[in-house]
């Protein structure tokens, strides 16, 4: 009998695993999605907070209407402007990338060199450079360093997904920023 007994429960527990997974699989699936949801969603919403901070102090900036620069189809900056539109419905993330790269050419038009061979842009440098010289507001330097922040987080914090409003709306900002260093005088009007 006790034979039988070791059997039974050598068995049942195999058998209530299996009845377990079938009535309750999905479930225990959305609750472990949910969790990790949980987990990235905190980084989802630091990312969207700063979002925000950097539209907030984007207020304080130059007003520079973008849409003449996108409606003016012949220009470049135009064409890339709707290439990374087009990038934002297929990677939010990687649109984030490339619209960081629009900020970083306009230190070069703007006359920032650093690096012999290969130019590079040192932003702590680069803002100090514009500051001191007057080509743009202190607060407009926070802007950049925020936004080079955002960038960095979607660079390197994988575990969570951005959407493509965020995208388009990091888009705008990147292109404002770009606008504004390339002719900074229309910064000189917002001073801090």
């Amino acid at each position: 009998m006790s034979a039988l007994v070791d059997l039974v429960s050598v068995l049942i527990w195999p058998g209530v695993t299996v009845w377990f997974i079938k009535k309750y699989g999905d479930d225990v699936k959305a609750l472990i999605l949910r969790l990790s949801r949980i987990k990235m969603g905190g980084a989802e919403a630091e990312f969207a907070a700063n979002l925000g901070v950097a539209e907030a102090l984007a207020v304080d900036t130059p007003a520079i209407n973008i849409q003449d620069a996108v409606n003016n189809e012949d220009t470049e900056f135009s064409r890339r402007l709707s290439t990374l539109q087009r990038i934002a419905d297929v990677s939010p993330r990687a649109a984030i990338m490339e619209s960081w790269l629009l900020v970083e050419e306009a230190a070069g038009k703007a006359g920032f060199v650093q690096g012999a061979t290969t130019p590079r842009v040192n932003l702590p440098l680069f803002l100090d450079w514009l500051v001191r010289d007057n080509k743009i507001s202190k607060n407009t330097a926070k802007l950049v360093e925020k936004m080079r922040h955002l960038r960095n987080s979607a660079a390197h914090l994988k575990d969570f997904e951005l959407t493509r409003d965020e995208a388009e709306r990091y888009l705008k900002l990147a292109a404002q920023l770009s606008l504004i260093i390339v002719e900074p005088e229309d910064d000189l009007e917002n001073r801090d």
